[in-house]
C-alpha cells in the first residue's frame, strides 16, 4: 500500500507535508524485505489490546491513560513512521526514547504532539488488512486479508517489547471476531460517548480538518452508500449509529473474557477504575502488567455546547435511526 489517500485532503496545520510523505513512503519500501525475512515464527506469548469505537468518541484519551500508566508497548509517533517494518521502528525506539511514556493528556482532534504520544497506525492497518481506504469492505472481504501474515507481524511486535501492546484499531471494527480466532489473546475495549456529543465533536472535526461540515471525515460504514446524500446531521448520526452497530454485532460473537466496555463519562470521571478493569481482564488473559504510575483523579469531561444549532436536528435524527431498527 502506498501513502496514497482516498479521503478529502486536510487543510491548515492538519494538512499533511506531501514530500515528507514520500520520504517516509520510500524508507518503508527500503526496510521492509529486510524487515519481514527477519520476522520469527513465534507463540502468542503476550495480548494485543485493541481500542475501538466511533470516530471521537475518546479512544485518543483511552490510548493515552493506557500507555502512560500500564507496563504495555504502544504505537508512538516515531513508531508509526515505520509502518512496513514495525518491529524496526519498535526497537529504534526503546533506544532513541529509552521507555520514555506519555506525559500529556492533550491531543488535536485526536492528534498527539509529542515523539512518545501515541499515534493511530493508520498506514499500518491499511496495509496489513489491504483496505483501500477508511471504508466498510464488501461481504466476502475478510476472507482475502492474510491473517497468517498479519498474526506474525502482531506477534512479532509484542516480542520486540516482550510485553503486551495496545493500538488503537480503527478499520478492525468489522473483523473483531476474526482477531479473536487468529489471537485468542487479543482484548478489545470499546469506547462510547453520547452520541450527540459524539457527533457535535465529529462536526467540529469536519469544520477544522476539512474547511466544512459537508465533507465526510474518518470512518465510512457500508451505508456510507446512501447517508452521504442525507442532510449533515443525518450523515453523522448514522456515522455513529451504524458504526456502533458493527462493534456490538462483533463484540456480541466474543467471549466477556476478552472484551471490555467503557463509557466515556467513567474514562473521564474515573481513570484510575478503567485501568483497573483492564488490568482483571489482563489478568484472566493469562497477562500479569504492572501499573507504572497513577493517572490524574479525573479528567475534564468533554460536552458539546447546549446550545449549539445542530443539536436537535442531530438528536432527532439519531432517535430516527433507533426507531427504525428497533
Amino acid at each position: 500500500m502506498s501513502c496514497e489517500r482516498i479521503e478529502p485532503t486536510l487543510i491548515g496545520h492538519y494538512k499533511k507535508d506531501e514530500s515528507y510523505e514520500q520520504m517516509l513512503l520510500a524508507l518503508n519500501q527500503s526496510l521492509a524485505s529486510s524487515h519481514d525475512q527477519n520476522l520469527l515464527e513465534l507463540p502468542e506469548d503476550y495480548s494485543t489490546i485493541h481500542i475501538v469505537g466511533a470516530p471521537r468518541s475518546g479512544t485518543t484519551l483511552l490510548s493515552q491513560l493506557i500507555s502512560a500508566n500500564l507496563d504495555v508497548g504502544y504505537i508512538n509517533n516515531l513508531i508509526a513512521s515505520f509502518w512496513r517494518a514495525p518491529c524496526y521502528g519498535i526497537r529504534l525506539s526503546e533506544k532513541l526514547l529509552a521507555g520514555a511514556r506519555p506525559y500529556s493528556y492533550s491531543s488535536d482532534l485526536g492528534r498527539t504532539a509529542s515523539i512518545q504520544e501515541p499515534h493511530e497506525f493508520g498506514y499500518f492497518w491499511r496495509y496489513l488488512l489491504d483496505y483501500p481506504e477508511m471504508a466498510e469492505q464488501p461481504a466476502g472481504f475478510e476472507q482475502h486479508i492474510d491473517w497468517v501474515r498479519l498474526r506474525k507481524v502482531l506477534i512479532n511486535m509484542t516480542h520486540a517489547f516482550d510485553k503486551p501492546l495496545v493500538f488503537k484499531s480503527f478499520l478492525l471494527i468489522w473483523h473483531l471476531k476474526r482477531m479473536q480466532q487468529v489471537l485468542p489473546k487479543s482484548i478489545f475495549l470499546w469506547i462510547r460517548r453520547d452520541p450527540i456529543d459524539n457527533g457535535l465533536s465529529i462536526l467540529k472535526a469536519r469544520e477544522a480538518q476539512l474547511g466544512s461540515i459537508d465533507k465526510w471525515i474518518s470512518l465510512k460504514p457500508k451505508e456510507y452508500v446512501w447517508l452521504q446524500h442525507q442532510p449533515v446531521p443525518s450523515q453523522i448520526a448514522g456515522q455513529i449509529f451504524f458504526t456502533e452497530r458493527a462493534i456490538a454485532e462483533q463484540v456480541g460473537q466474543i467471549g466477556s473474557n476478552n472484551t471490555l466496555i467503557i463509557e466515556y463519562r467513567d474514562l473521564c470521571t474515573n481513570p484510575q477504575g478503567v485501568l483497573e478493569q483492564l488490568l482483571e481482564l489482563l489478568k484472566n488473559n493469562g497477562q500479569t502488567v504492572k501499573q507504572i504510575s497513577s493517572p490524574p483523579a479525573q479528567f475534564p469531561f468533554s460536552a458539546s455546547p447546549t446550545e449549539h444549532y445542530l443539536r436537535d436536528q442531530l438528536r432527532a435524527a439519531y432517535e430516527n435511526l433507533q426507531a427504525q431498527t428497533g
